[in-house]
C-alpha cells in the first residue's frame, strides 16, 4: 500500500483478499477471473527493482499493481486504495509454461524469470527457464536451463542484485532435493541467442493463430445469438 500498510493475499480456488494491517481490518475482497484453481502461483509487485512480493504504488491515484501467473492464468491486477476497487486483466502466458505451474518466480528490473515448473504427473517436470517482460508484454524461453528438472523451489535475489538463488524444491522423481544454484542476474540479461530468436518468432505465430480463433468464436456466437434473438421473435 501507499503507507505499505496493505497485506494482498491471493488463494485457491480463486480469491484476492485485502488486509490494512495498520487497523486489523479485512478491507477488500475479488474473485479471480480465472478457470484455473490458483495455488503455488507467481504474485508479485509490477515494481522495478522492489524484489519483495508486494506492490507498485501510484502515489497520485493510490494504485497498487501486482502481476500473477499460475498455469494458463496470466492477470495484471490493479487495486486503488481511496475506493477498494480492483481492475483486473489478462495477460497472455507463453504456449511452453501454460500447462505449469510451482516454479520458482524472481522480479528485478520489471522482468519476471521462471524456473522450472510442474505440470502434473500426466505431463512433465521442467528444467527450462522463461522471462516476462512487464514493459514489453513479451514472453522468452531461454536456450539455456536449469542443470535438472525442478519444481516447488523457492527463488530469491541476493541484497547486492547480482545473483538468482533456487532453493530446494523436488526432482522430476517427486524427490525432495535440498540444493542451491546460485546464477549471475546478468547471464539472463544478454541478447537473445539465435535459438530463442527462432522460438520468440514461433510463439508470435502461435499469438497470431489464437487471436484468429479468438474473432472467429466471437462471430460465431454473434451469429448464433442473432439466430435466437430470431427465433424468439417469431415465437
Amino acid at each position: 500500500g501507499s503507507n505499505n500498510h496493505l497485506l494482498f493475499i491471493t488463494y485457491s480456488p480463486k480469491h484476492i483478499d485485502v488486509f490494512d494491517l495498520n487497523k486489523f481490518k479485512f478491507v477488500a475482497h475479488s474473485t479471480l477471473p480465472t478457470d484455473n484453481y490458483i495455488r503455488y502461483h507467481c504474485f508479485i509487485s509490477k515494481a522495478g527493482n522492489d524484489l519483495t512480493t508486494g506492490t507498485r504504488i501510484n502515489e497520485n491515484k493510490k494504485k497498487n499493481e501486482m502481476v500473477l501467473v499460475c498455469w494458463k492464468t496470466g492477470l495484471t491486477i490493479e487495486y486503488y486504495e481511496d475506493s477498494n476497487f480492483f481492475v483486473i486483466s489478462k495477460l497472455r502466458v507463453c504456449s511452453t509454461i501454460r500447462l505449469f505451474y510451482a516454479y520458482a518466480h524472481v522480479c528485478v528490473n520489471d522482468v519476471i524469470l521462471f524456473f522450472g515448473g510442474f505440470g502434473g504427473a500426466d505431463v512433465a517436470v521442467l528444467n527450462a527457464v522463461h522471462i516476462y517482460s512487464m514493459i514489453e508484454k513479451q514472453w522468452i524461453k531461454f536456450e539455456y536451463t536449469l542443470p535438472t528438472p525442478l519444481y516447488g523451489c523457492v527463488g530469491l535475489l541476493s541484497e547486492d542484485k547480482k545473483y538468482f538463488h533456487i532453493l530446494g524444491g523436488r526432482s522430476d522423481e517427486n524427490k525432495v532435493v535440498s540444493r542451491h544454484i546460485k546464477t549471475k542476474v546478468d547471464d539472463w540479461m544478454q541478447e537473445r541467442t539465435e535459438k530463442e530468436k527462432q522460438w520468440l518468432a514461433e510463439e508470435n505465430e502461435k499469438i497470431e493463430i489464437e487471436q484468429i480463433k479468438g474473432v472467429a468464436q466471437a462471430l460465431q456466437i454473434n451469429e448464433l445469438n442473432k439466430v435466437g434473438l430470431i427465433f424468439f421473435v417469431f415465437d
